[in-house]
């Protein structure tokens, strides 16, 4: 955060942390953690539960530390695409929103980082406190799709993808990126950004057409953006 801060450049998430359920399937592996609930559903939620306060409070001080009210909640391994919706509702959504409350009573923003196709799950979204988190999608889910479920209720991130970035090139780049900001970023919430993270064969040319096209070419914004390069 001091190096970004040193260049001017605003950070949306001063803490990073994720729910039990993504905790727990990294610490026990998914194979494991999945065999887990089906066999010990009790003592699984019994552990999140003890969980969930130490994982919301620790979040909460770290934000307090760098002094940037958001907080990146790391949670993909709950989505469609590794588990049914009801191991959804019952494992994973319950904590979701408890450390989403916890956040925003402190004004604190969610920044629900949400990697492969969550398109069934993103309706369940709408329970969480209104225009206080950040839906960050990769190019798994249906950006477009999920704009139309999330819209006047919480802002859109993503989600040029890691592949165009990497083989594709600043012509292409630029171009979809125009395509984003015209169908998603009209009358809603939305921040131009990677699918996930900046991939490490990105090409320069094409991450500085990520950002120019979102400093020349952003009809809606509300102020000028600044400019980096």
């Amino acid at each position: 955060t001091q190096t970004w801060a040193q260049k001017d450049v605003p950070v949306l998430a001063g803490a990073i942390t994720s729910p039990p359920f993504m905790t727990i399937s990294t610490i026990r592996s998914m194979k494991a953690f999945a065999t887990d609930i089906q066999l010990y559903p009790d003592k699984v939620i019994a552990l999140m539960d003890t969980m969930v306060e130490d994982l919301i409070n620790n979040a909460i001080e770290v934000t307090e530390f760098t002094g940037i009210p958001g907080v990146a909640l790391i949670t993909e391994r709950s989505g469609a695409s590794y588990f049914p919706l009801m191991t959804f509702e019952r494992f994973a959504l319950p904590y979701i929103k408890k450390m989403v409350d916890a956040f925003a009573a402190r004004d604190i923003i969610t920044i629900l980082h949400l990697d492969n196709d969550w398109l069934l799950n993103l309706p369940y979204l709408r329970e969480l406190p209104a225009r206080m988190c950040v839906c960050e999608l990769d190019d798994r889910t249906n950006i477009f799709e999920a704009r139309e479920i999330l819209k006047n209720h919480m802002c859109v991130a993503g989600n040029v993808p890691g592949t165009l970035l990497s083989r594709g090139t600043a012509t292409e780049t630029e171009s979809y990126c125009k395509k984003l900001i015209e169908k998603i970023g009209k009358d809603t919430g939305f921040i131009l950004s990677t699918g996930c993270v900046l991939p490490a064969d990105c090409k320069l040319e094409n991450f500085k057409a990520m950002v120019r096209t979102a400093r020349d070419y952003y009809p809606y914004a509300r102020r000028p953006i600044k400019k980096i390069f």
